[in-house]
């Protein structure tokens, strides 16, 4: 069975498990949480993919990191992937509940880069902007780049719109290119 096939299956499965149980909401903010941990400690997936780290390593390594912060049931999931041999698949897992979760709830996940922190009006002016013109509800994150000089770069889903200064500027200067050649 291919990886996309196992995610889509386990993914559907704790779904279904947490909807049943009334904890939709909450194993989702858990595997938000689990997720974008991951995404800070690349270490942690040759962990999960090495044969060599016993799988009670692995298991102490989810306590160690998540019991007391993520609901039972979040938890004792990500445990049975390790005990079922699918730790290499659980980024991919939780991407695809969270796919799931935000299909249900009719739910855009929009990205806002800035180079500064977004202030409370601000989030919240675009959250209804967005909200009027999809007609859907708006799960909202704001990264911060040092590096962009100002501007903005948003991306709803699989659409991105730059309108960075970084990349204006390298418009103008690829345009200057073609004109002198």
């Amino acid at each position: 069975m291919n990886q996309s096939k196992i995610s889509v299956r386990y993914a559907r499965a704790i779904f279904e498990l947490a909807e049943e149980k009334g904890l939709l909401e909450k194993v989702y903010a858990d595997f938000r949480l689990v997720r974008e941990a991951l995404a800070e400690l690349p270490e942690f997936k040759e962990v999960m993919a090495s044969p060599i780290v016993k799988k009670s390593d692995k298991i102490n390594l989810f306590d160690g990191t998540f019991a007391g912060k993520i609901d039972d049931l979040s938890l004792n999931f990500l445990k049975f992937l390790v005990d079922k041999n699918r730790e290499i698949y659980v980024v991919d897992i939780l991407r695809n509940f969270e796919t799931s979760y935000r299909r249900k709830n009719n739910c855009k996940e929009v990205v806002i880069t800035t180079a500064e922190p977004l202030n409370d009006a601000l989030r919240a002016d675009i959250e209804n902007r967005i909200k009027e013109v999809y007609k859907a509800n708006v799960d909202l994150k704001n990264k911060v780049d040092e590096q962009m000089i100002g501007g903005v770069i948003v991306r709803i889903e699989n659409q991105q719109l730059d309108l960075s200064v970084r990349t204006q500027l390298q418009e103008i200067k690829q345009s200057l290119q073609r004109t002198i050649y």
